[in-house]
């Protein structure tokens, strides 16, 4: 799970700063060809798109040929900048188990309708309800929710016929149910609170690394004296610098912005590697 959240990838383009971090920049954005993808967007966020935006010209001009111009590398910042956004619009109920799927373990119990047993583990309490009513996590991803949930929704559409075609055995015959299915298995691999319990974790652990490794060096004196206008006195005046070259970072990790772009990040790199599996 950690390889689909590079956070490493952050801290090294926030370490790098500005100028030499658009050579870090220009090969992603290269690679990207205008799709926005999450990692991207992620190298983007990490070296800070305010900077990024600075040196816009040069990006442009490093990428020479590749490069989409500077209104598309102007759309893209954009993009890192919404998708960290808490002023971007969510969506509290969100489905970590389709209803796609759950319809299809549903009966009819009058005087209930077309219900699920829900079962209480520590309990044994039976509750019968509703496909829409179970499978979901208030604010599982509570930044940009709602482009994620548009993400959910694009697989959840076909994924109907996909199911009904692999059950008639035809589904392999179809690169459309193909895809489908790879995506949708790849969402709900991702789509999982453990998840979240995985990168927190991993998220935690990086930082640590970071600030030691960012302690020992004149970004964590410069950091220290920028915000109290003194040089650090020892080691602890340059961990606190470090803590403060990073706070940025941990903001949008702490607000949930870094999360929501993992997600789509390790959403896309699974249903990736499903396909070579496949």
């Amino acid at each position: 799970m950690s390889c689909c959240l590079p956070l490493r990838a952050i801290f090294s383009s926030v370490m790098a700063s500005l100028p030499p971090a658009i050579h870090v920049l220009v090969g992603v954005i290269a690679a990207d060809a205008g799709r926005a993808r999450a990692e991207t967007l992620l190298m983007i966020v990490g070296a800070d798109p305010i900077s990024v935006r600075q040196h816009l010209n040069a990006i442009d001009t490093e990428l020479g040929a590749q490069g989409p111009g500077v209104a598309a590398l102007s759309t893209l910042i954009d993009q890192a900048e919404q998708a960290v956004s808490t002023s971007s619009l969510t969506v509290a109920r969100q489905h970590v188990i389709s209803e796609v799927v759950l319809r299809k373990f549903v009966r009819n119990v009058p005087p209930n309708g077309r219900v699920l047993a829900q079962v209480e583990l520590s309990s044994w309490r039976l509750d019968l309800i509703r496909a829409n009513d179970v499978g979901y996590v208030e604010n599982f991803v509570p930044v940009d929710s709602k482009a994620t949930e548009d993400l959910w929704q694009q697989v959840e559409t076909r994924l109907y016929q996909a199911i009904k075609a692999a059950r008639g055995g035809t589904a392999l015959g179809d690169p459309a149910h193909i895809s489908t299915l790879r995506n949708v298995v790849a969402l709900h691999f991702v789509r999982n609170p453990h998840t979240l319990e995985i990168y927190n974790r991993t998220f935690g652990d990086t930082l640590n690394e970071q600030l030691d490794r960012t302690a020992k060096t004149p970004w964590a004196a410069e950091a220290f004296r920028q915000r109290y206008g003194l040089v650090p006195a020892g080691p602890e005046g340059m961990r606190r610098g470090a803590e403060l070259f990073h706070e940025r970072v941990v903001t949008l990790h702490n607000q949930g912005g870094l999360f929501r772009i993992s997600v789509q990040n390790c959403t896309r790199r699974f249903a990736t590697d499903l396909t070579y599996a496949v």
